[in-house]
């Protein structure tokens, strides 16, 4: 992930937003061979092209949180992905992200199920 963010900066697309899906809030309810987020990532990309004229560039990762106390996994995963927003699309790109989660897991059961937030200065962090 490093060499990622590393790689981002370097050609100038520093990634700025944080895009968190609960899959377990969906109507899909989990997403256990990733291909809920591969087709998310596919669909944003195209969107991004389209509506922007940039390619989505992002790091991502899939995980299943442990929990603390009784040290047992979740029964369901979750993705989070950094991406470049240049600014001036955030809120055009906030309504998309949350357009596309129900088009690719089903209706949204938990508006806790879509987390997105834009760093002024991102380290990746």
């Amino acid at each position: 992930m490093m060499d990622g963010l590393a790689y981002a900066r370097e050609i100038g697309t520093h990634l700025n937003t944080h895009l968190i899906i609960h899959w377990g809030g969906t109507l899909a309810g989990d997403d256990p061979d990733g291909s809920l987020f591969a087709k998310f990532r596919y669909l944003l990309d195209k969107r991004f092209r389209r509506k922007f004229g940039i390619e989505l560039t992002a790091i991502w990762v899939r995980e299943r949180h442990r929990n603390k106390r009784t040290r047992q996994h979740s029964e369901v995963t979750h993705s989070h992905m950094l991406l470049h927003l240049p600014r001036v699309f955030e809120e055009a790109a906030r309504r998309d992200m949350t357009a596309l989660v129900p088009l690719v897991a089903g209706v949204i059961a938990d508006d806790r199920s879509i987390g997105l937030t834009f760093h002024v200065n991102a380290g990746g962090k």
